[in-house]
C-alpha cells in the first residue's frame, strides 16, 4: 500500500514547532504503537534518546498498512497539529514554556551538570535572546485581534529582565492563557481560523522559537554525554530523564506530579536525519501509454463518469506522495478550513482544475516513492480492466470517495496537565 512520508514531512514543514513530536508520532505509528502526541514515558525517553545518541535508523513500515490506514494518519497529524482549538494552543503554549523553565531551572541550580560553556542558551538570559522571545510574546498577544499599545507592553516585558520572570508574567497576563482558562471550563471543538494558526505556527513566531530553545537544551545535554561520566558524582543526574524528576525542574510544573511530567525528548529532540526514505522514481512520458490514462484523460476533458473513481484515487496519491506540491499545499488549506466548519473535504478529490493538471504535461519529470508510483499503474488499470473500476481492487485498497467523511477524527489534545497558572488561574479552579 501506498507510503504517506512525503505527505508526513510537509505537515511537518508547515506545523513547524511540532515537528519533533510529530516524527516521534510517526515512528510509534510505524511500529503500530499508540501515536498520541505527549504520552512519551521515561523508559521511551531513554529509548528514543539511545536512537539518536547511535545514530540508529528509524524504518517505518508504513507499506504493511492499508489505503485507508495510511492517509487517515496523514489526517491524524492534520488534525492534531493545523486544525487548531483555543484548548490545544493554549496546551501547546503551556507545555514548550514551562519545559523549558523546567530547563532553565534545573541548570541554573546544578551548572555543574552542564559543565565546558555546555550550559543550555535559556539559561544565560542574554538580553538580545530575551529581546526576541518579547518581541514574538508581544505577537502573540495580539491575536486574534487585540487591540493593545505595542509600546507599553514592551515596556512592561522588558522590566523582566529573566526567561524565568517572563515566561510567568506571559503565562499570567496574555489574553490567550485566560482564553485557555476558559477552554478548560468550556472546551469545545471550534478551531480558530486558518489565518491565526498560520501566525502561530510560522517560522517566525513565538512557538517556533521556543521550539529552537528547547532542542539546544537536548543538544547540549547530549554533549556532555558523549563522555563516560559514570565514575563522577551522582552521575545519573546528566541524564535529561533524571534532571526532570528534580525539584528544581518539578517547580516549573507546581501542581503536577512527578508522573505528569512531559518528556522533554518527546517534542525536543530533531529526529528527521534518523528516518529511512524510500526508493524515488522519475516519472516518464511512458505514463501516457498506460492502461487507464487515456481513459481518464478523455473524461476529464471531454466529461464522464466512468473512471470518476480511478481519478479520485489518483488525486488522492499525488497528495500522499506530494508530487505536486502546489496540489498538496492546495488540498491542506481546504482540509484545515472544512474541519474548521466541520464540513465535508472529499470532494476535493473530484476538482477537475486539479485532476488536469494531474493527467497533463506537468506529470513527465515528477518524482514520486517507487511504491507509490507502482501503485499509480495499478490505479490507473482499474479503469479499463474488465471494462470497470471494481476490479482494480477491493473497497479497503483503494477506497471510494462518495462517501461522508466527517467522521470525528479530530484530535483533543486533552490529556495534557492541567498546570495551574499563577494566583488567578488557581482562585479560578477554586471557584469552579
Amino acid at each position: 500500500m501506498p507510503t504517506v512520508e512525503e505527505l508526513v514531512e510537509f505537515i511537518a514543514d508547515k506545523a513547524q514547532p511540532f515537528r519533533n513530536v510529530l516524527y516521534y508520532s510517526w515512528s510509534q505509528w510505524g511500529d503500530g504503537k499508540s501515536q498520541k502526541p505527549f504520552q512519551m514515558t521515561e523508559q521511551e525517553a531513554r529509548a528514543w534518546m539511545d536512537v539518536k545518541k547511535n545514530h540508529q535508523r528509524v524504518s517505518v513500515r508504513a507499506q504493511n498498512r492499508s489505503w485507508d490506514h495510511s492517509f487517515d494518519y496523514a489526517r491524524f497529524l492534520l488534525d492534531t497539529f493545523l486544525v487548531v482549538t483555543p484548548l490545544n494552543l493554549g496546551n501547546f503554549y503551556e507545555q514548550y514554556m514551562r519545559a523549558l523553565l523546567g530547563a532553565y531551572k534545573f541548570s541554573k541550580t546544578f551548572p555543574r551538570f552542564y559543565p565546558n560553556g555546555n550550559t543550555p542558551t535559556v539559561t544565560r538570559d542574554d538580553q538580545d535572546i530575551m529581546h526576541v522571545i518579547r518581541q514574538r510574546m508581544v505577537e502573540v498577544w495580539k491575536l486574534p485581534a487585540m487591540v493593545l499599545n505595542v509600546q507599553d507592553l514592551m515596556q512592561t516585558l522588558g522590566q523582566h529582565h529573566t526567561y524565568e520572570a517572563l515566561c510567568i508574567h506571559f503565562l499570567e497576563n496574555c489574553p490567550m492563557m485566560q482564553n485557555l482558562l476558559n477552554a478548560r471550563q468550556d472546551p469545545n471543538d471550534k478551531a480558530i481560523s486558518f489565518i491565526e494558526a498560520e501566525s502561530h505556527l510560522a517560522p517566525t513566531a513565538l512557538l517556533d522559537y521556543l521550539r529552537v530553545l528547547l532542542e539546544d537544551v537536548v543538544q547540549k545535554n547530549m554533549v556532555v554525554n558523549q563522555v563516560d561520566r559514570s565514575q563522577e558524582n551522582n552521575s545519573k543526574y546528566f541524564a535529561l530523564v533524571h534532571q526532570q524528576r528534580e525539584t528544581a525542574w518539578l517547580e516549573a510544573f507546581p501542581d503536577a506530579g512527578e508522573e505528569m511530567i512531559p518528556q522533554l525528548t518527546e517534542f525536543a529532540l530533531d529526529s528527521r536525519e534518523l528516518f529511512q526514505r524510500s526508493e524515488k522514481v522519475q516519472v516518464t512520458a511512458d505514463i501516457y501509454s498506460e492502461p487507464g490514462w487515456k481513459e481518464c484523460m478523455d473524461e476529464i476533458f471531454d466529461g464522464g463518469r466512468r473512471t470518476k473513481n480511478t481519478r479520485a484515487r489518483v488525486v488522492q496519491l499525488m497528495i500522499m506522495s506530494n508530487t505536486f506540491p502546489i496540489i498538496t499545499e492546495e488540498f491542506v488549506k481546504y482540509y484545515t478550513q472544512q474541519r474548521r466548519l466541520i464540513k465535508r473535504w472529499d470532494s476535493f478529490f473530484n476538482k477537475l482544475d486539479i485532476q488536469k493538471h494531474i493527467f497533463g504535461d506537468a506529470i513527465v519529470g515528477t518524482r514520486m516513492p517507487k511504491r507509490n508510483y507502482e501503485l499509480f499503474k495499478t490505479v490507473l488499470r482499474g479503469a479499463v480492466d474488465d471494462g470497470s473500476e471494481a476490479s482494480s481492487g477491493s473497497e479497503e485498497s483503494f477506497p471510494a470517495f462518495d462517501r461522508g467523511q466527517d467522521d470525528g477524527i479530530r484530535v483533543k489534545i486533552d490529556f495534557f496537565p492541567i498546570f495551574m497558572i499563577g494566583g488567578l488561574a488557581a482562585a479560578f479552579f477554586l471557584l469552579n
